[in-house]
């Protein structure tokens, strides 16, 4: 079985990782991964510390720990992947979507300035593959079950309450996709979930042809 792990985070992009690029690709290769997907944090909050940027310097800047990471993986012989954790400015609820790109991320400027709604149509126009990540942690009430394509149902970051019990009675009651990542910032955060497929995730469509398929299995420590 392959492990996929579907979120994480470099200090070249989200200020609350603690680990670079390099740094969270070894460690990952060495917990036997094969595929990670980087999913920086995007979000007015997450863009104000790096100054007064337009906004394709913003999409450059966010970038960065991808192409970091992919250079890495290479030598490495890992896939790595582009994804993003969206927060809306309004209300402040974080997304990840797999299937973005630069071009994707330029053509439509400040989107974390949208609706919630707004965005899932752009998304499903785009093949995106739209998922509430931890959609109840520390008790949270803002769900939006019917934008999303799926919810993050096992999120076993240490520093928050996730209640991924409730997330997945949810999720099963809503018809949704299930996934599952371990939301890595720093050193004890690695590895501590991830998506098991028997054929190897090399690409976004492969993933999304993975969740759609019902066919993951999740390893949790």
């Amino acid at each position: 079985m392959f492990k996929t792990e579907t979120h994480l985070h470099t200090s070249e992009g989200s200020g609350c990782a603690r680990m670079s690029a390099e740094e969270m690709v070894k460690a990952y290769h060495n917990a036997g991964f094969k595929t990670v997907f980087i999913s920086n944090h995007f979000g007015t909050q997450f863009f104000e510390p790096w100054g007064e940027m337009s906004w394709e310097q913003t999409v450059e800047r966010f970038m960065l720990g991808y192409r970091n990471a992919k250079a890495t993986g290479e030598k490495l012989g890992m896939n790595i992947l582009l994804s993003a954790e969206i927060e809306f400015d309004e209300p402040r609820q974080h997304y990840l979507v797999y299937g973005i790109n630069e071009e994707f991320l330029k053509k439509y400027p400040y989107l974390m300035r949208m609706s919630i709604a707004d965005f899932s149509k752009i998304a499903r126009e785009h093949g995106i593959l739209f998922i509430q990540a931890h959609p109840f942690r520390d008790n949270n009430q803002v769900v939006t079950p019917e934008l999303v394509d799926g919810f993050e149902v096992c999120n076993p970051n240490p520093r928050h309450l996730s209640n991924d019990e409730i997330a997945e009675q949810t999720a099963a009651e809503y018809g949704l996709y299930r996934t599952a990542g371990s939301d890595a910032h720093r050193p004890e955060d690695i590895a501590q979930t991830a998506m098991m497929s028997e054929n190897e995730i090399r690409s976004v469509e492969d993933y999304i042809e993975l969740v759609k398929s019902g066919k993951a299995q999740f390893f949790k420590k």
